[in-house]
């Protein structure tokens, strides 16, 4: 039973109706007493993610202000612009965790909007917390989704930090003097 299935029928209400009125389509069928094969788990998940995302965000801008930075946040484009200089945007990644299976972390990267630094936010396994942050350019992504594992080697992994210090750093006003 899908949303399409829904659409498709005559006489019932759209899956948007019954979105609408339940907040999912798994809630719907759990209280009609369906069980779906699929686990859909996942959905749970990035609905969380897409709330947490404006506060991980917000926590970025208040730091790179407390360096000294001035940031620009376009909402539409969901881009922040640093310094007037360069821009970047944040993506949350889930961890997908599969019975006997190590973790990955898949990105997708959009080529047409893309920033000059994405700030890859992979969760811990709970998809509670940030586990850890990629700051990929804009140059070395060759790939419109990346698939990460616990490790990925030098090429990718290079630019894994434990926090984004290094990333308020590189925005942190600093004064030249003696300049000839």
């Amino acid at each position: 039973l899908s949303g399409a299935l829904i659409d498709d029928a005559e006489g019932v209400p759209s899956s948007a109706s019954y979105r609408y009125r339940f907040s999912s389509l798994v809630n719907a069928y759990r209280l009609v007493g369906y069980t779906p094969n699929r686990d859909f788990e996942y959905i749970e998940i990035n609905k969380r993610l897409r709330e947490l995302h404006p506060n991980l965000l917000g926590d970025v801008v208040q730091d790179l202000e407390t360096v000294g930075a001035t940031v620009d946040h376009d909402p539409e484009s969901r881009l922040l612009t640093i310094n007037e200089t360069y821009t970047a945007a944040m993506c949350l990644s889930r961890c997908r965790q599969a019975a006997e299976r190590s973790p990955k972390w898949l990105v997708r990267f959009d080529r047409e909007a893309a920033a000059d630094i994405t700030i890859v936010v992979r969760m811990d396994p709970a998809n509670d917390m940030p586990s850890d942050y990629y700051l990929i350019p804009r140059l070395d992504i060759e790939w419109a989704k990346l698939s990460l594992s616990e490790h990925n080697g030098a090429r990718i992994d290079t630019y894994r930090f434990a926090s984004l210090c290094f990333f308020h750093d590189m925005a942190a006003c600093v004064s030249v003097e003696g300049v000839a």
